[in-house]
């Protein structure tokens, strides 16, 4: 799996928040099975580890926001990716962030740290 679709598919999985299956499906093919993510929108504790988790999380945290977007080139090298992207929300609030994860040797996400807008819209 390219940077590109590692990073897509992190972006795929926000957009099919209505749809848990699929958000599961997509999961399953970009992150591995004993993946993290780390976020920083709540502080300590926003992490999620494993697959089950990690659709949990993106579940939980995709409610209300109708478009995410990745807004730049992944820029990537020895493994680790950085990206940045887009929300908007239905209300018409918008947030840009900048996320970094690191590809295991097949390509999917082993670690996502979610950099979060520091001020959330209200969804």
């Amino acid at each position: 799996m390219s940077p590109e679709d590692a990073a897509d598919a992190y972006i795929a999985a926000f957009d099919a928040v209505g749809d848990p299956a699929e958000v599961r499906r997509i999961v399953a093919r970009g992150f591995t099975s004993d993946a993290e993510i780390i976020g920083t929108q709540t502080g300590a504790g926003d992490t999620a580890r494993g697959q089950a988790e990690i659709a949990e999380w993106i579940l939980r945290r995709g409610q209300g926001i109708r478009l995410n977007l990745r807004t730049s080139p992944v820029d990537a090298h020895h493994g680790w990716l950085r990206f940045e992207w887009r929300f908007e929300t239905a209300s018409g609030g918008s947030g840009d962030g900048v996320d970094v994860g690191h590809q295991a040797d097949d390509g999917r996400l082993d670690l996502l740290i979610a950099f979060s807008p520091l001020h959330l819209p209200r969804l």
